[in-house]
Formats: C-alpha cells, structure tokens, sequence
C-alpha cells in the first residue's frame, strides 16, 4: 500500500509540475550500487537477476533520488 501512496504522490506532483530538480553529479558506480541494495531482495524473490558492471568511476549531473526512483520503478516492472 505505501508504494502505491508514494506513486500516487509522484504522480500529483508531476501532474502539478512542481517537482524541483536538484542536480549533482552522481558517481555511475555508487547510484547503481545503491539501486542494487535496494531492489535485489524484490528482485530475488521474483526470479529477477540485477547484475550490473562499470569501468572505471563515470559521473552525470543529475537529480539523484528522482533518478533512483525511476531505475526502481524500472526494476518493479520488470518483476510484474
């Protein structure tokens, strides 16, 4: 139930077009280590392998947590 809270809020936000972004530079390596952390028991438990490799340590400016939360989303999907 919290998932669907949050989605329905992301999609309020989007639909009111007042979600800031905050950009940054975000390390490849260290967002898909997070992403990893975060969805491999979902994934697990759902047959879906995460496996991900990156050479070297590249970056991009972008908003980290609105980045994550789509990487999610992509994983959930993934599993339905």
């Amino acid at each position: 139930m919290t998932r669907l809270v949050t989605r329905a809020e992301d999609i309020v936000q989007y639909l009111r077009d007042d979600i800031p972004l905050t950009l940054e530079t975000v390390s490849v390596k260290d967002l898909l280590a997070e992403l990893a952390s975060r969805t491999w028991v979902d994934c697990r438990l759902s047959g879906v392998a995460f496996e991900w490799s990156v050479q070297g340590d590249p970056a991009l400016e972008a908003d980290r947590e609105r980045l994550l939360r789509s990487l999610e989303s992509i994983c959930r999907n993934s599993r339905e």
